[in-house]
């Protein structure tokens, strides 16, 4: 893999935006496949979060009635 060093306007731009976009060389169809994964894993961690936040909120009521 080769390293390559961001510009100054590169990195000022990823700072700013939050992302860099490189160009892979990789097909459509593989493009999308990544996609689709990183939409399903995104997916997969928002229910996890929302049952956690559903126990910690059990928690901390439990909590306070135990003084």
């Amino acid at each position: 893999m080769t390293m390559l060093r961001l510009s100054d306007d590169q990195m000022r731009g990823f700072i700013r935006d939050g992302f860099l976009a490189i160009k892979t060389g990789l097909s459509a169809e593989a493009n999308q496949n990544i996609w689709d994964k990183t939409e399903a894993l995104f997916e997969r961690e928002a229910v996890e979060r929302r049952t956690w936040e559903t126990e910690l909120r059990w928690l901390e009521t439990t909590t306070r009635a135990f003084g």
